[in-house]
């Protein structure tokens, strides 16, 4: 549901100013990518760099350049159906991926050719993992933290949730 809510539109808006900057970032070449990233954007280099590779597959139309938003989107979905599956059960769950699916800023992310969806993917994982640390999985601990070293490469923000994290613990 996530994900068809997000490529409903994709397609068939013009870019925004943000994402004809996504395009201009992956039009260029790999090294011209890398060397801009010094001077401008830097903050979103992470994922510039995932969607550079996405292009030379996909292309750079508007539709391609947002449908990783989208399967984000969803991942973030099923990370937020586990989350609550483990605190409160199938019947929460499901709930919980329905509301979330729903909400508009959900959808609105999910249908950008911005960094935005792939960041709530990663930190939504990374809640689960350590949750899962807390709860004694083995091994719990490293997947929690490549997954939000990760969150924070791809958007320097993402660093806030540590500390929301922190609390947590």
């Amino acid at each position: 549901l996530t994900f068809l809510l997000s490529v409903l539109f994709a397609g068939g808006r013009s870019l925004w100013l943000d994402e004809a900057v996504t395009r201009g970032m992956v039009n260029q070449s790999t090294s011209d990518l890398l060397s801009s990233l010094q001077d401008i954007d830097a903050v979103h280099g992470a994922y510039y760099v995932v969607m550079d590779a996405w292009t030379s597959i996909f292309g750079s139309g508007a539709a391609a350049l947002r449908l990783p938003s989208a399967i984000f989107m969803a991942v973030a979905c099923a990370g937020v159906v586990l989350l609550a599956h483990r605190f409160a059960g199938r019947r929460v769950a499901l709930f919980s991926g329905f509301a979330f699916a729903v909400l508009p800023v959900v959808s609105a992310y999910g249908m950008e050719a911005r960094s935005y969806a792939l960041v709530t993917a990663l930190v939504t994982w990374g809640t689960y993992w350590l949750v899962r640390a807390l709860q004694g999985q083995r091994f719990g601990w490293l997947p929690y933290g490549v997954t939000m070293v990760f969150a924070t490469w791809v958007f320097f923000y993402a660093l806030l949730v540590l500390g929301a994290h922190a609390v947590t613990v």
